[in-house]
């Protein structure tokens, strides 16, 4: 009976763990290596200790510099230490050139899955928004994925007038509910019809573009359960990647020592019937 009891507790664990590691993963690529090197750590320091082998030392001492790496090349990259390579201009569409008071950006998302999308730039002469559209260029784009879970859309707007060209951006094509947020969004509405919504919002000046994040499908029908891991990650996520390194590291010998009994006490009958035989 207790047999049992340890194998049933030893695969609840497990499951969790995994679990718990898919969800960093998707949330923090980063954070779910942090993992991994954590159990190589936790287990070699566990096994060094207690002397049972030669590579301990250096098993611990690899994926604590791994984890050491990671962490203090993000905090370069954070606060610009590093040298980063310039990127390429994006080609901005066709503008006119009569003044513009008033911008609207029209976006539709084509492919949710694949973050693919076309945008429609209009300007308008009135500051409200009102009178015949002008239309200063379409354009298509890709978005980029942020982990598993999250697909972010950074769009640049033509070129306009000097200062800040207040405008209103609308996103259509998504399912209902994958919309995340967006960058210097004001007055965020939501319009949800069947499986879709269509989401509009104010931004006060145009000219610093457009950047907004949403659920890739299907995971956005577990938004309630992936927000929090999301959240955290996008704002800490050296943090998210110590923690997880640190947690799994703790945990790794309670790991080791569990396996190594559940398959003690697996294969100990089987060893015995076989030395009998």
């Amino acid at each position: 009976m207790k047999k049992w009891i340890l194998l049933f507790g030893i695969s609840v664990l497990v499951v969790v763990f995994f679990v718990i590691v898919l969800v960093l993963i998707g949330a923090s690529v980063w954070a779910g290596v942090a993992v991994l090197l954590g159990l190589l750590f936790g287990w070699g320091l566990w096994s060094w200790i207690r002397g049972r082998t030669r590579w301990a030392p250096w098993l611990t001492l690899v994926s604590g510099a791994a984890i050491s790496a990671i962490l203090v090349w993000g905090s370069f990259a954070r606060y610009g230490l590093l040298v980063k390579v310039p990127q390429p201009a994006p080609v901005r569409p066709h503008t006119l050139a009569q003044p513009i008071a008033f911008y609207v950006a029209n976006i539709t998302i084509e492919d949710p899955s694949a973050g693919t999308g076309r945008v429609e730039h209009l300007g308008y002469t009135s500051p409200e928004g009102q009178g015949t559209a002008r239309v200063l260029g379409t354009e298509t784009f890709q978005a980029r994925a942020r982990g598993w879970w999250v697909r972010e859309v950074v769009l640049s707007t033509p070129s306009l007038p000097t200062g800040c060209v207040p405008g209103r951006v609308t996103v259509q094509g998504l399912p209902r509910g994958a919309f995340w947020a967006a960058l210097g969004a004001e007055d965020i509405q939501r319009q949800p019809y069947l499986e879709e919504e269509v989401v509009t919002w104010r931004i006060a000046c145009a000219q610093a573009g457009i950047t907004f994040a949403y659920l890739r499908p299907p995971w956005h029908h577990f938004r309630a359960v992936l927000a929090p891991f999301i959240s955290f990650a996008a704002f800490r996520e050296r943090l998210l990647t110590f923690l997880a390194w640190l947690i799994s590291a703790v945990l790794a010998p309670v790991l080791a020592e569990m396996l190594q009994a559940w398959l003690k006490a697996r294969l100990e009958p089987t060893l015995a019937a076989v030395s009998h035989e």
